[in-house]
């Protein structure tokens, strides 16, 4: 997120807590990851403009595992 790219990941235990599908990412399935992948990959190519609005929602999501975001939730266990 830090970088201002979408997270493509595979649906994994805790995926949907982190991935906000469609909207920092995408999220796929396991049974049959890689034609999922491409379709995503193809899509985002085919569509600069949804790509561009992902990237912007994905740099603002890394707000939420900041160093200062992280402290607020440490701090209360030092």
């Amino acid at each position: 997120y830090i970088c201002g790219l979408p997270v493509i990941a595979t649906a994994w235990k805790h995926a949907f807590e982190f991935i906000k599908d469609g909207v920092t990412g995408y999220i796929i399935p396991f049974e049959t990851p890689q034609p999922k992948f491409n379709q995503v990959i193809i899509g985002l190519m085919n569509n600069r403009e949804l790509l561009y609005i992902m990237k912007g929602n994905a740099y603002r999501e890394a707000d939420n595992y900041s160093e200062a975001k992280a402290w607020a939730v440490l701090k209360k266990y030092v």
